[in-house]
Order: structure tokens, then sequence, then C-alpha cells
């Protein structure tokens, strides 16, 4: 019996979005509006698009690189309350 290895690729580098870069193998917890700083992450690699150094994903999946202050500030009330809202 002979193994083909295969291998997906769900978008091209010139396929993503502004502020955006392709990466090969990012993680699959990319810093975002809701979670600047994910703290538990697995170490799987993900293939695709990530926002470019400096910003984050928002809500409507764009990245940005100023959130606004309502992110900011829920983000600053969970951190001191240790996560609970």
């Amino acid at each position: 019996m002979k193994y083909v290895t295969c291998y997906f690729i769900t978008a091209l580098s010139n396929e993503c979005g502004q502020n955006e870069v392709f990466d090969f193998c990012g993680s699959s917890c990319e810093p975002s509006c809701r979670d600047p700083n994910p703290q538990t992450c697995t170490f799987q690699c993900v293939t695709g698009c990530r926002c470019k150094d400096g910003f984050l994903r928002n809500d409507k999946g764009r990245c940005v690189r100023n959130c606004g202050r309502e992110f900011i500030a829920l983000f600053a009330i969970l951190s001191r309350s240790g996560g609970r809202y």
C-alpha cells in the first residue's frame, strides 16, 4: 500500500485582506480586539492569513490598528477580575 501526503491550503498569499499577511504555520490563537494577549493556546500550525504585526482582528474579521475604547475597557476589567464578568 502506498501513502500519499496531502496538503490543503485554505488561502493563497494574494487572497489576504488589508493589513493581513499569509503564513504557512501561524498560531491557532491569533490576538484579537476581544483577547489581545491569548494565554491558552495549542501548538498547532494554522495555514492562512493573519493580521500584520501591530494589528488585531476585530469582530467584523478585519485587521485594525485601533480597536476602540470599549474593547480596551472590557479587557482591562476582565484582566483585573481574573476573567470573571
